[in-house]
């Protein structure tokens, strides 16, 4: 003869099995979301980094450029000077 009370609780147990299993893939979710959250975040960070230091060198390129210029012209001047 089946016993119903045993299935009954069978079927309980596997419905609070699935349920559990279900709050702990809705926990994982959420974890995985504020870590893809702070990921971005993080990403998003270090390029505004990269960006700025790409500015700064590409400013002191340009300084140094100019520099060069300067010191180029300053020789010149002073060839001319010496000529003179």
């Amino acid at each position: 003869m089946f016993d119903t009370s045993t299935a009954t609780q069978s079927l309980t147990a596997n419905e609070e099995n699935i349920k559990r299993r279900i709050r702990e893939l809705l926990e994982e979710r959420s974890e995985l979301q504020r870590n893809k959250k702070m990921d971005e975040q993080r990403n998003n960070s270090l390029r505004e980094q990269l960006e700025r230091a790409n500015r700064e060198a590409h400013t002191a390129e340009i300084e140094r450029a100019a520099l060069h210029r300067r010191e180029k012209l300053h020789l010149v001047f002073v060839d001319k000077v010496r000529r003179a």
